[in-house]
């Protein structure tokens, strides 16, 4: 009885696509995910507001859609000046060991817990307005990458796990 012998077959790809378009496309719906999530959030926030205004015969849909747009417009700059310290962190992840990588992944519960702080901060500790507005806008930010930043490694690892099944029935269709 025989053994089949297999024939060496090249290395499954690797974590993560180096190329540029990938990268870009990656990002790019990282940061539209990103916005959505937030103004789904914002809608589910404002609704009992808005049914006040509707009870009261004093909704505006204009007013509210203006609303809408300078949420949406806020969250994508904002969104769009954090991408580049992702784009630092993701490097950072996947070019350093295994510290990073415990790193980059407890970053979303770390960072949570740091709005929670600074929040607890902003009331308890400081009484100034400028103090409000930077825990404000630094807690906005922290929320921003809390979504972005498992978004974009749930697409890595689908990646990931797609080009493995490629790889296997590449392996599997060989002679």
């Amino acid at each position: 009885m025989s053994v089949p012998v297999l024939r060496e077959a090249p290395a499954p790809p690797s974590f993560a696509v180096r190329s540029g378009l990938w990268l870009f496309a990656r990002h790019l719906f990282t940061v539209m995910v990103t916005v959505a999530v937030v103004m789904a959030v914002w809608a589910v926030v404002s609704a009992p507001f808005v049914m006040v205004f509707i009870v009261d015969k004093s909704f505006s849909a204009s007013g509210y859609a203006g609303a809408a747009l300078w949420v949406a417009g806020v969250v994508g700059v904002a969104t769009l000046a954090i991408t580049p310290i992702a784009l630092v962190l993701e490097r950072l992840v996947l070019r350093g060991g295994r510290v990073w990588t415990v790193a980059g992944v407890l970053l979303p519960v770390v960072l949570g817990v740091a709005i929670a702080g600074g929040v607890v901060a902003m009331f308890k500790l400081t009484g100034s307005p400028g103090a409000y507005k930077a825990v404000g806008i630094t807690a906005f930010l922290m929320l921003l990458l809390v979504i972005y930043w498992p978004v974009l490694w749930a697409l890595n690892l689908a990646s990931f796990v797609l080009r493995r099944i490629r790889h296997a029935y590449q392996v599997r269709r060989r002679p």
